[in-house]
């Protein structure tokens, strides 16, 4: 488990920490850099991330594994159909996977009480928010990128077939995109309520939610584009996803704003 900022040590001076400061104590964006570096050090700063990256090779490329022996022993086969199946299956491990480290992340702050000290500090609501989005630069490698370049190895080794360039890249960008709008819902929830079971359970009813329209008459279409490595209709809908993400990260911000810490 990942240390949470301030949790094992709160700095009972009240000076302001080197690391917290900031030229432009007023603006919007006071303290995002050095609040960004101290997110990433949560991430990377220790074996976590070895941890994270043997956990998903395990759950999300062993059960691909299995679905790809038993595609190896038909006569006949679709590559594009075989990773239409993939991907929708792969959601359910990456998007709880999103949620779960989500969770806690503005909600431990709360508790812990170490939001209030740090907003004490030349550090706005906003950079706060934001700068939880470092943590992306640890989940997408580990639990999108590493396993996705994986999943097209083991294609090829259990198939015989590679797939195309414009087959890894689509099916890479829509896992990217779908984490970046589950971990904005996570964030949003964060700010909306103070136990981690409530948003967990939103969240990975979300993740359900989002599968079942994956393979629903309104997404299906998309994802079959994606698995035939066909881009217009997945492009169109990736920057949909990319908006409604960027819109809930918006109300995250705005609702951590206003609330009472």
């Amino acid at each position: 488990m990942q240390m949470r900022l301030g949790q094992s040590e709160q700095p009972e001076d009240k000076q302001t920490s080197p690391h917290l400061k900031n030229k432009d104590a007023n603006g919007w964006s006071a303290g995002l850099l050095p609040m960004w570096r101290q997110e990433s050090r949560l991430w990377w700063g220790h074996l976590g991330w070895l941890k994270s990256c043997v956990i998903w090779l395990i759950l999300i490329n062993g059960f691909q594994a299995l679905v790809l022996s038993d595609a190896a022993g038909k006569k006949s086969f679709d590559v594009g159909e075989i990773l239409f199946e993939l991907n929708i299956v792969s959601l359910m491990f990456y998007g709880i996977g999103t949620i779960l480290a989500g969770q806690g992340k503005i909600i431990d702050d709360k508790q812990s009480q170490i939001v209030s000290w740090l907003l004490s500090k030349p550090l706005s609501r906003v950079s706060f928010i934001l700068s939880k989005y470092a943590a992306l630069t640890g989940m997408l490698p580990t639990m999108i990128l590493l396993p996705s370049l994986v999943t097209f190895i083991l294609i090829y080794l259990r198939l015989g077939v590679w797939a195309t360039p414009s087959q890894i890249l689509l099916t890479i960008l829509w896992e990217v995109v779908v984490v970046l709008l589950l971990y904005s819902l996570t964030l949003l929830l964060g700010t909306l309520f103070m136990k981690r079971s409530l948003v967990a359970g939103i969240g990975i009813i979300s993740t359900f939610i989002l599968m079942q329209l994956e393979g629903s008459r309104w997404l299906q279409p998309v994802m079959k584009d994606i698995a035939d490595g066909q881009a217009l209709r997945p492009g169109l809908a990736m920057v949909g996803l990319f908006l409604v993400a960027a819109l809930l990260a918006v109300l995250a911000i705005v609702r951590f704003k206003q609330s009472e810490l």
